[in-house]
């Protein structure tokens, strides 16, 4: 019985090492805030990296209008070499004056966009709080800007989930995806 029972368990031990191991295979780090303003509808992220590599990050949108798609940019994509001293990236993402500011490492972006034009409705903004896992070629959504509706309220975004109809006028959602080179 006991020769049985070890057996089952050599047997079943690898088996139970290899699909455990595996289940994470594509993860190549984790994003986290570093900080946020919400006053000022900016948020820091790191974005750690668990390999040395080279990666091409991309940072895009889609802006939907009363919840339907209207449209999707790749906004930025910058390609980063990953060492043993330089394992995190930063990550800003800000808006100013009608502007979308993007910086991932030392390359950066402003991006005028019509999707301020009206903000007379009000604007939030919505962040990740928790640390990420990033996934390789997976997207992931890293922020949010909605702007209310004629009632003057305005709904954030659960950055958790699948987008569904908002109740805001306008929303802007904001994706990095990395991929390796």
């Amino acid at each position: 019985m006991r020769k049985i029972f070890l057996t089952l368990l050599i047997m079943i031990m690898p088996v139970t090492i290899i699909v455990c191991g595996g289940k994470n295979q594509n993860s190549i780090g984790t994003i986290s805030k570093i900080e946020d303003n919400l006053e000022d509808m900016s948020v820091k992220y790191s974005l750690d990296v668990f390999k040395k590599d080279e990666y091409d990050i991309h940072i895009y949108s889609e802006e939907y209008h009363n919840g339907k798609l209207n449209k999707k940019d790749l906004m930025m994509e910058s390609t980063v070499s990953i060492n043993n001293q330089n394992k995190n990236i930063p990550i800003d993402i800000y808006y100013k004056d009608e502007n979308l500011s993007i910086i991932v490492g030392s390359s950066g972006i402003e991006l005028p966009l019509d999707f301020f034009n009206n903000l007379e409705n009000g604007m939030a903004m919505s962040i990740l709080d928790e640390k990420r896992e990033i996934q390789l070629n997976k997207e992931l959504k890293v922020a949010a800007y909605s702007i209310g509706n004629k009632d003057h309220s305005t709904h954030s975004i659960n950055l958790d989930e699948d987008y569904q109809a908002s109740r805001n006028e306008k929303d802007l959602i904001i994706y990095i995806k990395v991929n390796s080179i």
